[in-house]
């Protein structure tokens, strides 16, 4: 993709408007789940507690996600976009009031990740259906790529900010500015314009939907391999990452809040490295073992990280697992859209996401019962990470989808 491309896209005023809502979003919900992670640990010292603040907001994504996206398709998606907006709004202005008067607690965090979690399952479904809408079925392609590479500028501005905020303001502060960063995210939704769609009749309610997408993964070799792995995958990897990296920075390496914000703003450079490196370099051979090669050097990265005592090496580790990341999570997604057909293309994103997320509730609550035992992060880290390189190069050996699909 060249600039001059991406700069034609740019001056599409509604693909603007969706870019700079989404970049928005993204720097807004890492500034929250820094803030948030940080006081946890560091203000409150319940860090074992810190899997289920994760686990509030993950389950309820998880369980409400495969609606969101029924929704999308049902209802116009601007409409359900700028709801979220408005309404994680309220949920900031409610938490900094509560900062404010000092009556935070861990439980009033719980609900906000909560009350995230569930719009979140309604808000990423709406943007990612929303892109067809406005561009052209040969700029679509561009597009994607656009969104996927320029959305990670919130996971790196993100924590940078949410770094600076945390050493210059109050905890009521920072939830003041997300709150209105909020609003800005409502306005510039709210003015992108599409032109009315007719009204459609929809024969399935949405159960029915649901079950004819999962029979149709089920039945597909490649579809069917793909997520399985990323099951085993994300069970022994966000909880160990979420949970391990704010402890480790706390507790082994005491760099403090401007410290995780560096190790999370590494893990996102790595990110950026390794969309640029797809970029330039796309894979189109042997696709799927080259995701079971990174899940399993992500593994050994993790048991590396449990065990540093050094910011710079955590941060080399961290740009090194957001680089094998990105380069495993992007190929996923086109085989999953090279496979699927398009009429269930929707539901088979749907069902990836509730299937890379479902095992993280577990995941959390694992290494939380792991930590309130007594187990270090440094045993927990090598653990989780080594059986997770272990288990997917298992599952490569045993199959031969895994081998042969390109």
């Amino acid at each position: 993709m060249s600039m001059p491309s991406a700069l034609t896209l740019l001056r599409n005023r509604n693909f603007l408007l969706v870019w700079l809502t989404s970049v928005t979003d993204n720097i807004t919900l890492a500034v929250v789940l820094l803030s948030q992670t940080w006081y946890v640990v560091d203000s409150l010292h319940m860090k074992a507690q810190l899997g289920w603040m994760m686990i509030a907001q993950s389950v309820p994504r998880l369980g409400l996600m495969v609606f969101g996206g029924v929704l999308a398709d049902r209802l116009p998606k601007i409409k359900i976009m700028r709801a979220t907006f408005w309404l994680r709004m309220l949920a900031m202005a409610c938490g900094a009031l509560l900062f404010w008067s000092g009556t935070m607690t861990i439980w009033a965090l719980i609900a906000v990740a909560a009350t995230f979690g569930m719009l979140d399952a309604f808000f990423w479904p709406s943007r990612d259906a929303l892109m067809p809408s406005i561009v052209t079925a040969d700029e679509l392609p561009r597009a994607n790529t656009v969104m996927q590479a320029t959305n990670q500028i919130g996971l790196i501005a993100g924590p940078i900010i949410g770094g600076v905020l945390l050493s210059l303001l109050p905890f009521h502060a920072i939830y003041a500015v997300t709150a209105a960063m909020m609003l800005l995210g409502a306005q510039l939704i709210g003015s992108v314009r599409l032109p009315d769609a007719p009204p459609q009749k929809h024969e399935h309610h949405m159960f029915a939907a649901l079950q004819e997408g999962v029979r149709y993964v089920i039945d597909s070799p490649v579809l069917r391999t793909l997520m399985s792995i990323y099951v085993v995958a994300n069970l022994l990897f966000t909880g160990a990452v979420s949970v391990g990296i704010p402890i480790i920075a706390s507790e082994r390496l005491l760099a403090g809040a401007q410290g995780l914000s560096y190790l999370q703003s590494a893990y996102a450079c790595g990110m950026i490295s390794g969309f640029v490196t797809l970029m330039l370099y796309p894979p189109k051979k042997k696709r799927l073992l080259l995701i079971v090669g990174l899940i399993v050097v992500e593994g050994i990265l993790i048991a590396l990280q449990g065990g540093s005592r050094s910011l710079p090496l955590s941060a080399v580790l961290q740009l090194l697992l957001g680089f094998c990341v990105a380069c495993n999570n992007v190929p996923m997604l086109s085989l999953l859209q090279q496979y699927a057909d398009r009429d269930k293309l929707g539901r088979v994103m749907s069902i990836s996401s509730v299937t890379t997320m479902g095992l993280s509730p577990v995941s959390y609550a694992l290494v939380s019962a792991l930590l309130a035992g007594g187990a270090a992060v440094s045993m927990i880290m090598p653990v989780f990470g080594l059986t997770m390189s272990a288990v997917v190069a298992l599952m490569a050996l045993a199959s031969k989808t895994v081998r042969s699909t390109n």
